[in-house]
């Protein structure tokens, strides 16, 4: 398609940005669309969908039978799984610290139950929960099986709707970032409308979005702190060379309209 063929063209060689601005409103959201959808498979179903089949393997081959109610944790004996993106610890012998939960942060998914509560880790956010907040509740991991379609539909209607925060929030963000592109078009001498703006502004967004995937590729080689710098300002970065591409100096004249030229008065 030629809005992705003009697309690829202002990535890598920025001179050649003004191919953007001929793409209509309904291609660049399309565009848009694709891509993003694209980077939210890769940074988010494949990932689930792969913990979702290691998380019940494991539970049928791999656990002991345990069962977690307002008493406790209860177990045989200790069990741990290290398999990327989880990282599971049953011990109910041990209480853990805050430090000791981190330690294990390389996982996008911790799940530890100790003697006295449940820690978890998703999304880079920790939560701690005693037992007593089960109240007659217990869990055990037959009573998973029971449910794992049920499991898997709240799994596929949660990443819906991360997807639509994912996808309009993207229309929020090049919101933000036009406020970079309206200085950068007042610093170049550029003179685009605000509109143009907004849409090279959504154009910046697109390879920061790939690049969140092969960052998510390489956790060890670039560290999450980094690596979202780098995905907060690369956007910035491409529409300065966006606009660069389009500037004109401040002596070039505007193309003369033929329907507007001075009307002569005859005397």
């Amino acid at each position: 398609m030629p809005v992705f063929e003009s697309l690829l063209n202002a990535m890598f060689r920025p001179q050649r940005s003004p191919e953007l601005l001929i793409n209509g409103k309904g291609k660049t959201f399309v565009c848009l669309l694709l891509v993003l959808t694209v980077t939210f498979v890769l940074l988010f179903v494949a990932p689930i969908i792969s913990a979702y089949q290691t998380f019940f393997d494991f539970l049928k081959n791999d656990v002991p039978h345990f069962v977690v109610s307002s008493d406790g944790l209860m177990i045989a004996e200790p069990y741990t799984l290290e398999a990327y993106p989880f990282y599971i610890e049953l011990d109910d012998t041990d209480n853990i610290s805050v430090k000791e939960l981190h330690s294990h942060g390389e996982y996008p998914f911790v799940i530890i139950c100790d003697a006295t509560r449940l820690h978890m880790i998703m999304g880079g956010e920790s939560q701690s929960i005693p037992y007593f907040h089960l109240g007659a509740s217990s869990f055990s991991p037959q009573m998973l099986f029971v449910q794992k379609d049920a499991v898997l539909y709240l799994c596929i209607m949660i990443l819906i709707f991360i997807f639509l925060i994912y996808f309009f929030g993207s229309f929020f963000s090049a919101l933000l970032y036009s406020i970079a592109a309206v200085i950068f078009n007042a610093i170049f001498h550029a003179r685009l409308s605000y509109g143009e703006l907004y849409k090279l502004s959504l154009y910046s967004l697109l390879l920061p979005s790939l690049l969140q995937w092969v960052f998510s590729l390489i956790p060890q080689v670039i560290l999450p702190a980094i690596a979202g710098i780098l995905v907060f300002i690369m956007p910035i970065v491409m529409l300065g060379l966006y606009i660069h591409a389009l500037r004109r100096t401040p002596n070039e004249e505007e193309p003369e309209d033929p329907n507007n030229k001075p009307k002569v008065i005859r005397i």
